[in-house]
């Protein structure tokens, strides 16, 4: 499991995600890019410093 990155770099899209899993030799196994589609924004119950948060939307399969 992965997700892309927030910053800009190697995993920033899931095009550059993809051929940096395969320039570090991670063709041996998928690897599911959380985020690769889209992200959902969850609840989060009794949280101290936030209330909800993103995550990709492959979190609920």
């Amino acid at each position: 499991m992965e997700t892309n990155t927030y910053h800009k770099g190697d995993r920033y899209t899931t095009e550059q995600h993809r051929r940096t899993l395969e320039v570090n030799g991670w063709t041996f196994c998928p690897v599911d890019i959380m985020d690769e589609k889209d992200t959902l924004t969850l609840p989060v119950h009794g949280g101290k410093w936030f209330k909800e948060m993103s995550v990709g939307s492959h979190t609920t399969d």
